[in-house]
């Protein structure tokens, strides 16, 4: 999705519509009831925009240019929302890659551990001199098989050893890997909002503009200009939630 552009031109159009429903008396607005609004005149507004709940709005129609921008605005957000999700997914199926392997390291690690541990403790007495078949068969002295099983224990000992330094590198790779996409989802939900708050200024600003051109003309500018805060139906939630509503990590 490309920048969107607001020109010279695209202002004057926007002006010129909304004189063009001023004229035709649109959106249609409600007389004052001396200083209030008239009994009967107000609905109850939804929560959003720093309404609050149960706050009453006099009841106002959008106009057919306001509905068709609130649309575009919404179908622009809708599309950066949904290459977000789809980006969002690879990134969480890395990290949860990552946590699945971690997992299965830790105990091997553990098992590492304890094998390291056994191994570096000395050989007993019984374990130095035990006889393999052919030894035994051979008829080997016994200070022949103390150091053969000596060097056999410290030969183990640093396979045992390689192996933990080997899980504890990995483990750390898989940490780095589960933070590489933690960090990713967090920039990929800042770099989303922030083009999402560029479409929202577009629109704010094409808004703003048809707004100009139809209180400058409309027969009751007066009690338009205090609704017409209240007809924005409202950004979806995403574009102000933070990194764990959004992210799903």
């Amino acid at each position: 999705m490309g920048p969107l552009f607001y020109s010279a031109r695209d202002r004057r159009e926007d002006y010129k519509c909304g004189r063009k429903d001023a004229r035709r008396h649109l959106p249609l607005v409600p007389r004052h009831h001396k200083r209030g609004i008239a009994p009967g005149q107000q609905l109850a507004l939804p929560p959003g925009n720093n309404v609050e709940p149960g706050q009453a709005a006099a009841a106002i129609s959008l106009t057919p240019f306001l509905n068709e921008l609130f649309n575009r605005r919404n179908q622009h957000l809708a599309a950066l929302y949904k290459l977000y999700l789809n980006e969002r997914g690879q990134l969480l199926e890395a990290l949860r890659e990552a946590d699945t392997q971690r997992q299965k390291l830790l105990v091997r690690q553990t098992a590492a551990q304890d094998e390291v541990e056994k191994l570096s403790q000395p050989l007993t007495d019984t374990e130095a001199t035990a006889y393999t078949f052919g030894e035994k068969k051979a008829k080997h002295p016994e200070e022949l098989v103390r150091r053969r099983r000596t060097r056999e224990r410290e030969e183990k000992f640093r396979t045992a050893r390689s192996e933990l330094e080997d899980i504890s590198e990995r483990l750390t790779d898989m940490a780095s890997a589960a933070g590489k996409a933690q960090s990713a989802l967090a920039s990929k939900l800042q770099a989303t909002q922030a083009s999402g708050m560029e479409v929202v200024a577009y629109y704010e600003q094409r808004k703003a503009r048809y707004f100009s051109g139809l209180t400058h003309t409309h027969r009751r500018n007066v009690e338009l200009l205090e609704l017409l805060k209240l007809t924005d139906p409202g950004l979806p939630e995403w574009v102000t939630w933070g990194p764990v509503a959004l992210g799903g990590a």
